[in-house]
């Protein structure tokens, strides 16, 4: 079966999920329970990746939902804790480049904060021919409308386009547009998946 792109999440794909760890170095820092702290960004941090609302907007609204003053700091305290926590899954960068070797395609799609994208900016990942940032579009996934316009970023079909994410409910998203998705969350995944597709990396 031909294959002209792979799309792969970044945290959680090329990357180990920095949920977690952000919502305990950020609880450190702001001294509130991991479990208060997790309840207020599930209720903020939508808006904060649509692009939708400022960073000092978001820790003002967290802040006041957690009953903690808000951060002074200078700089992001975002970018901050981002950085402190981001665990990349090296193995995947050889694994691209392999990708590009081959004629393939790359795409980076990922729900994330603007602070992020100019973290992800310097990495330098030069084997990315296209990186989607949710808070750049404003849209998220698993909005359908999101993968067909990375689709037509590609220039090709989705029936040609293998997407690789941890979360389920966004391959499923994925699938609904014809992509052909895939849940993924280590790099034994990624080889195992490509080889389905008679792609030996």
């Amino acid at each position: 079966m031909e294959i002209d792109a792979v799309i792969f999440d970044w945290g959680g794909v090329l990357a180990e999920d920095p949920a977690p760890g952000m919502v305990r170095y950020i609880a450190r820092m702001l001294d509130s329970s991991a479990v208060t702290l997790a309840s207020a960004f599930n209720q903020y941090l939508l808006p904060f990746q649509l692009g939708q609302i400022t960073e000092h907007q978001f820790w003002s609204r967290v802040c006041q939902h957690i009953d903690r003053p808000a951060p002074q700091a200078t700089g992001s305290l975002w970018a901050r804790a981002f950085s402190a926590i981001y665990r990349p899954r090296h193995g995947l960068t050889s694994i691209a480049w392999r990708l590009r070797d081959l004629g393939i395609r790359i795409c980076v799609l990922s729900n994330t904060e603007p602070p992020c994208v100019g973290f992800f900016n310097g990495l330098g990942h030069r084997f990315v021919d296209h990186a989607v940032f949710s808070c750049n579009v404003h849209r998220t996934k698993p909005d359908p409308a999101l993968y067909l316009y990375v689709s037509s970023l590609l220039q090709t079909c989705p029936s040609k386009t293998i997407y690789l994410d941890d979360n389920q409910t966004f391959v499923r998203a994925g699938l609904g547009t014809g992509l052909r998705a895939h849940v993924c969350r280590s790099i034994t995944d990624v080889q195992a998946i490509l080889a389905s597709y008679g792609i030996l990396v």
